[in-house]
């Protein structure tokens, strides 16, 4: 079922407003329903379509190559179910085929019962 207009893309919020193509890239996973949001950085330097609305997380895997996709996993699952870190370095293969390294950070939020309910995070150059 499509719909007549495109809901607007909600990306993590920044104290230094929308960030640009050149600045950082904003992404957020809510864990309990698995939607993920993306700021413009992502659609610009992947060259994403704008009408498509990208809302899992694995919509970056094709982006990742030789595993890239399955270490921001495993970075992923030590910060939820052990509190380490997220801040690694990843490949990441632009559309003109040039391979640039991402820098990830991420930070969990945990309701009062200390379970995990929203990761968001930066990536940049």
């Amino acid at each position: 079922m499509s719909t007549a207009h495109r809901r607007s893309r909600k990306t993590p919020a920044t104290a230094a407003g929308e960030l640009t193509a050149n600045d950082e890239g904003r992404w957020g996973l809510d864990l309990w329903s698995g939607n993920a949001s993306f700021s413009e950085w992502f659609y610009q330097r992947l060259q994403w379509p704008a009408q498509i609305e990208r809302r899992r997380l694995d919509d970056l895997r094709p982006a990742l190559p030789d595993g890239a996709f399955e270490s921001l996993l495993l970075a992923i699952r030590d910060h939820l179910e052990r509190r380490t870190p997220l801040d690694l370095r990843l490949r990441a293969r632009l559309p003109d085929g040039r391979i640039e390294s991402w820098h990830v950070q991420g930070l969990a939020e945990y309701n009062a019962g200390g379970h995990p309910v929203h990761l968001s995070g930066s990536m940049r150059t």
